[in-house]
């Protein structure tokens, strides 16, 4: 164990990953509704939003865990989980403004929205990993790749729905 590092026993950290899957099956929905899917291919965009959205926090815990290995030391095993889900939770307002310009205005911005809510997630997790671990150090590399791996999701995100409307048959 590295030296002048107290595990303290703290109440259990809370994670919120329901509520930020619940917006990544949101935001496949709006994009399989975007792509004029119907009732069957929506279903399909949902399923895929969620797993998408369990697929890239999971990668990014693993990545994460490796780069914060001192906050998995002090506040344990869930310290990574309950960070990034807290992070995470700002993909809620961008979900709700995605759903709000297609539903009330028309708008196709689900895309945007999406990629908004992910690059801020990935900073508003450095800020919750600095608030369960004040004494770290706050470096610009343990600033940075959360930030650059949801870019990355971003990046990743758009990949998939252009693959996903090729295999469902409806781009045209």
């Amino acid at each position: 164990m590295a030296r002048g590092l107290k595990i303290s026993k703290t109440a259990p950290l809370p994670t919120y990953r329901g509520w930020n899957l619940f917006c990544f099956a949101v935001l496949g929905f709006l994009a399989g509704r975007s792509a004029h899917g119907s009732g069957w291919q929506l279903a399909i965009w949902v399923g895929a939003g969620w797993l998408f959205g369990l697929l890239a926090l999971g990668v990014l815990s693993i990545l994460l865990r490796r780069l914060y290995y001192d906050l998995v030391m002090i506040r344990g095993s869930r310290a990574i989980p309950s960070g990034m889900s807290q992070g995470f939770l700002s993909l809620i307002p961008f979900t709700a403004l995605a759903l709000m310009a297609d539903v009330f205005l028309g708008w196709n911005a689900t895309a945007a929205f999406t990629s908004a809510g992910l690059m801020f997630g990935g900073g508003a997790t450095v800020t919750a990993f600095s608030k369960l671990n004040p004494q770290a150090k706050k470096g610009l590399v343990a600033s940075v790749v959360p930030s650059l791996a949801a870019a990355g999701l971003a990046f990743a995100w758009m990949i998939g729905v252009a693959l996903l409307q090729r295999a469902l048959g409806v781009l045209r």
